[in-house]
C-alpha cells in the first residue's frame, strides 16, 4: 500500500461540534499579519473548514490545495463509515 505524507497543520474542532460540510479556501496574509480569504492565484496558504449551523471552523491549513483536497476526500471517506471501538 503506497503511503504519502501529507504536511498540514491541523486542528480538531470541539467535540460538540455538528459539521455538514468542508470548505478549503485560499488565504492570503496581509501586511498587518492578518488574514483574508482571497483569489487562489494571490494565497499564501490554504485553509480547511468544517462549515455546521455554527459557522466555520479552521481545521487544517497547509501550502497546497491539492494536499487539502486529498485530506478532504479522505475525511469524507471516514465520515461516510461506522468507526468501530477496539476492544
Amino acid at each position: 500500500m503506497l503511503k504519502k505524507k501529507i504536511k498540514a497543520e491541523l486542528t480538531l474542532p470541539p467535540d460538540n461540534y455538528e459539521w455538514n460540510s468542508l470548505e478549503i479556501r485560499s488565504v492570503r496574509v496581509n501586511k498587518d499579519g492578518s488574514c483574508e480569504p482571497c483569489d487562489p492565484s494571490k494565497a499564501d496558504f490554504w485553509s480547511m473548514y468544517v462549515r455546521g449551523a455554527k459557522g466555520a471552523y479552521v481545521v487544517a491549513e497547509t501550502n497546497s490545495k491539492e494536499e487539502l483536497e486529498e485530506l478532504g476526500n479522505w475525511i469524507d471517506k471516514l465520515a461516510a463509515n461506522k468507526i468501530e471501538q477496539a476492544r
